[in-house]
């Protein structure tokens, strides 16, 4: 709320980590609240962000699989379903197994939603583990086909970089001992 007076419509760009509400108590906060107590207290402050925000902010909402899927609904009835933009999955491909007897929950969310449609988009690129071969196009009497050279030979473009997609590996940083 101190915000609100200063930044009301300033905000290009919000990024928030809330407790994933995991059952666990922590030393500086209890990640435990029931269910559609967690809901309604993150729909409040969903709901004052969305007032800092300028009319070209997105905001960037991280969460795992506890709640992700709840808070999506209560974040379309803030920014509207025609604001979201993506949900972006990363997981920790260096993470140990815990075992047990289903399927390894390993992907954080990053929920993204804009104010308006106003938005700017810039596509992100990381250089490839190994180059990749792509076959040329070009549009020939409105039909995508192969590029060809003088000689016939389809001609192929060598990619060292890859637009980032919605699925992010990363690697689990571990503490080390002091």
């Amino acid at each position: 709320k101190a915000l609100e007076q200063e930044f009301t419509g300033k905000i290009k760009c919000i990024y928030i980590d809330p407790p994933f509400n995991t059952g666990q108590a922590f030393d500086h906060y209890d990640d435990g609240l029931e269910h559609s107590l967690w809901l309604s207290l993150m729909r409040d402050r969903a709901e004052m962000l969305k007032k800092l925000l300028s009319s070209d902010g997105t905001i960037w909402v991280h969460l795992d699989d506890n709640e992700a899927q709840y808070f999506k609904v209560v974040l379309d009835e803030v920014f509207g379903e025609n604001r979201f933009r993506n949900n972006i999955s990363w997981h920790y491909y260096n993470r140990l197994p815990s075992g047990g007897s289903v399927f390894e929950s390993k992907p954080d969310n990053l929920l993204v939603y804009t104010k308006s449609s106003a938005w700017i988009f810039k596509p992100q690129y990381e250089k490839r583990d190994k180059m990749a071969k792509k076959k040329k196009q070009v549009k020939v009497g409105g039909k995508s086909m192969n590029a060809r050279d003088e000689e016939g030979n389809i001609i192929y473009l060598e990619l060292e970089t890859r637009k980032v997609d919605d699925v992010w590996r990363l690697p689990l940083l571990v503490r080390t001992a002091e």
